[in-house]
């Protein structure tokens, strides 16, 4: 037997379904669990937002209760980049400390971000894995940080050989500073 809900909404979708009038004192009266739904149950606990559907004797105007499901949205940490997931694919930040920082002094982030995403349109497309496998280790942001207006995805053949050397150049700056350490 459940007790009527101390939540004013949901209590009154209890209220109303079963019948009741208003001003009903709720103090001593119980519901038994016949009167609700298989998917109202937890553990032999009824959820919060569970109410009473079945054999309450009538059909039409009944308050059915339903779990609020968030949608889980990551973002793409970079600013003004739109990307979020799902549908767009992010990559976490490495966990390797040397390697993190670096990610996070490329991308102009603070330290306090504790899961930071990133997604595809910051890397060359050579080092975009394919499906379900993770960057490789030498891959850093690199594109679209918020200075380039050129979207990577589009064509890598408009590179230039400067840029591509400058990148080379900070690429192994980069790697030999998480490595000296």
């Amino acid at each position: 037997m459940f007790k009527f809900p101390t939540k004013p909404e949901v209590r009154l979708k209890w209220i109303e379904n079963l019948g009741l009038p208003k001003d009903t004192t709720l103090s001593n009266r119980r519901v038994c669990r016949r009167h609700f739904e298989q998917h109202c149950f937890g553990n032999a606990k009824l959820f919060a937002w569970a109410v009473p559907t079945l054999f309450v004797g009538k059909t039409a105007g009944l308050h059915h209760g339903y779990a609020k499901k968030k949608m889980l949205v990551r973002k793409c940490c970079i600013k003004d980049c739109m990307t979020r997931s799902p549908p767009g694919r992010l990559h976490c930040f490495p966990t390797e400390t040397q390697l993190r920082k670096e990610w996070m002094r490329l991308c102009s982030l603070k330290e306090g971000i504790k899961w930071p995403f990133i997604c595809g349109r910051h890397f060359r497309p050579s080092f975009l894995p394919k499906k379900n496998s993770k960057l490789p280790k030498q891959a850093l942001p690199e594109l679209n940080l918020g200075s380039e207006s050129r979207d990577p995805l589009e064509c890598d053949s408009q590179r230039s050989e400067t840029e591509d050397k400058q990148t080379d150049q900070h690429r192994l700056a980069a790697a030999t500073r998480c490595c000296s350490a």
